[in-house]
C-alpha cells in the first residue's frame, strides 16, 4: 500500500532547545465569558478551541483568533477532523470551518447532549433520543433507536465498531448502525467508554448507585468491576504499563492495575469529574472541585499543583509542543509548561486524542518510514527532526548529509513533523501518514 502524505497549513510558534520553563508554570490565561467546563481541543494547526459562552479559537500564545455562538453556552467539547472541520453536539450538531464559519447544522429534536466521534471515513456518530451517524456534509446517513437515550459519547474502535452507553447498558454496533452486542451495568453510563490495547472495554458508571469502573472483553462478556465510594463521571484513561487512572466524586484518583485490583489512590480536598491526562513520564495530571489541576507521579505522589480561583471540571489536554491546557470555573482557560509529550498509549487523554475524535488509531505497527525534507527553495533540512503522532510521539535521527531521515513509528495517524535549531523558530508542519513509506520532496517551510 503506497503512503499518502498530505500537508496543511503551518503554524509558526517560538521554540528554544537551550532553555525550558519551569514545569508546572503558567505561561498564560485566557478569560471568556463565564465558566470553563469542559476539555479544550487542538485543531490540526495547533489552534486551541475553548468552549464557554461560546467556542473560541486561540493561537497558541493565548491570543483569541475567532469565536462562534451556536445559540447555547458551550457545555461539551468540540471535535476536529483531520481537515480541520469542528463539530460540536451543543442542542444540535454544529459543523464549523476552520475560519469559525458554519458549514452546516443538523437538528436533532430531542436535545444533543454529548461531545461527537468521528470515524476515519468521515462520519459523525452522536447519541441523544437515538444514535445518528451523519455524514461529513450534514446529511443523515442512518439514525438507530433503542430503548433507551444515550447518555455517553461513542467511542469508535479502530475496526469501526462503535462503542455507546444508553440507559444501564453498555452497546456495541457496527458501522451500518447494527447492534452487535449489550451488556447490562448497575446505572448510567455517561463518559465515553475506553478502548485497552488489547480490546478490552472500560466503563464507569454514575448516578443513581453507579460509582463503578468495568471491564468487558470485546465480546461484550464481563470481566470485573471495581467500586469508589463516589459517582464516576470520568472515563478511563490508561498509562504506558496498562494502568487505569479514573477520578471519581469521592475526591480520589485511582490508579487500577489492568486485573482491576487498586495500585494506589490520590485524595483531593474536592469532586473529581473529568478525565486525567498522561504524559509520556507517566505523569498523571487531573482536576479537582478543589480548585487545583494536580500533576501526581507514577507512584501516586504529588508532584505539583496549579491553584485556580474555581472548581476544575476541565479535563486536560496537550499540544505537541508539551503545553497542557485546561479550563476552570473561575472562567479562564490555563496554558501550563510541563516539559514533556503526551503518553504513547491507546487513551492517555479524554477522547483518546487532542482532536478529540473519540477514535482509535486506524493503523499499527507501520514499521519504517523514510522522508526527504526540503525546503522551499528546494534545499534538503539537516536540522534534527522529530515526529509527534496522535497518541504520543516517537523521535529520529538525521540519516545522511541530504536530509535523508528514517523514523521507526509503533502508530501511524495523524502526526506533526517539526523541524528545528537552537535559537531558531520551530515550523510546525501536520501531516498524515497513512502506511508504508514516502518520500517527502515537496513540504514548504
Amino acid at each position: 500500500m503506497n503512503a499518502v502524505l498530505r500537508s496543511l497549513p503551518l503554524l509558526l510558534v517560538t521554540f528554544a532547545l537551550s532553555s525550558f520553563a519551569q514545569e508546572g508554570s503558567i505561561r498564560w490565561t485566557f478569560a471568556t465569558g463565564s465558566p470553563v467546563y469542559w476539555s479544550p481541543t487542538i485543531g490540526v494547526d495547533g489552534s486551541i478551541h475553548v468552549g464557554s459562552d461560546k467556542l473560541y479559537e486561540l493561537t497558541p500564545q493565548g491570543t483569541p483568533v475567532w469565536h462562534f455562538a451556536p445559540g447555547h453556552p458551550m457545555t461539551f467539547s468540540p471535535a476536529v477532523s483531520p481537515q480541520g472541520t469542528i463539530y460540536i453536539g451543543q442542542g444540535d450538531v454544529y459543523a464549523v470551518s476552520s475560519a469559525g464559519k458554519l458549514q452546516w447544522v443538523y437538528q436533532i429534536a430531542d436535545s444533543v447532549h454529548v461531545e461527537p466521534a468521528l470515524a476515519s471515513d468521515g462520519t459523525v456518530y452522536i447519541g441523544a433520543d437515538a444514535l445518528y451517524a451523519i455524514n461529513p456534509n450534514g446529511t443523515l446517513k442512518w439514525r438507530k433507536a433503542v430503548e433507551n437515550r444515550f447518555n455517553s459519547a461513542a467511542t469508535v474502535a479502530a475496526d469501526g465498531t462503535i462503542y455507546i452507553g444508553a440507559g444501564f447498558n453498555l452497546f456495541a454496533f457496527d458501522a451500518s448502525g447494527n447492534e452487535i452486542w449489550r451488556t447490562a451495568v448497575d446505572s448510567l453510563i455517561e463518559a465515553p467508554p475506553t478502548i485497552a490495547a488489547d480490546g478490552s472495554i472500560y466503563v464507569t458508571t454514575s448516578i443513581y448507585q453507579g460509582r463503578r469502573i468495568y471491564a468487558f472483553h470485546p465480546s461484550g462478556q464481563y470481566l470485573w468491576h471495581f467500586n469508589t465510594s463516589g459517582w464516576v463521571t470520568a472515563a478511563v484513561s490508561l498509562g504506558a504499563d496498562g494502568t487505569l487512572y479514573i477520578g471519581s466524586w469521592d475526591g480520589n484518583l485511582y490508579a487500577l492495575n489492568p486485573d482491576g485490583s487498586e495500585r494506589w489512590r490520590f485524595q483531593t480536598a474536592g469532586k473529581i469529574m473529568a478525565t486525567a491526562a498522561i504524559d509520556a513520564n507517566g505523569t498523571i495530571y487531573v482536576g479537582s472541585a478543589d480548585s487545583n489541576l494536580y500533576a501526581i507521579n507514577p507512584d501516586g505522589s504529588e508532584r505539583w499543583r496549579v491553584d485556580t480561583d474555581g472548581a476544575v471540571h476541565s479535563s486536560p489536554v496537550f499540544d505537541l509542543s508539551g503545553t497542557l491546557y485546561f479550563g476552570s470555573a473561575d472562567g479562564a482557560l490555563y496554558a501550563v509548561e510541563t516539559n514533556s509529550a503526551l503518553a504513547n498509549t491507546p487513551s492517555p487523554m479524554f477522547r483518546r486524542n487532542a482532536k478529540h475524535t473519540g477514535r482509535g488509531s486506524d493503523f499499527s505497527n507501520v514499521g519504517i518510514v523514510k522522508g526527504r525534507v526540503r525546503n522551499s527553495a528546494g534545499e534538503p533540512l539537516q536540522w534534527a527532526l522529530v515526529i509527534r503522532l496522535r497518541t504520543g510521539s516517537v523521535s529520529a535521527a538525521l540519516s545522511d548529509s541530504n536530509g535523508l531521515y528514517e523514523f521507526r513509528d509503533e502508530n501511524s495517524g495523524e502526526a506533526q513533523i517539526i523541524t528545528f535549531k537552537a535559537g531558531f523558530t520551530a515550523v510546525y508542519q501536520p501531516v498524515t501518514i497513512e502506511a508504508g513509506s514516502v518520500t517527502i520532496s515537496d513540504i514548504q517551510m
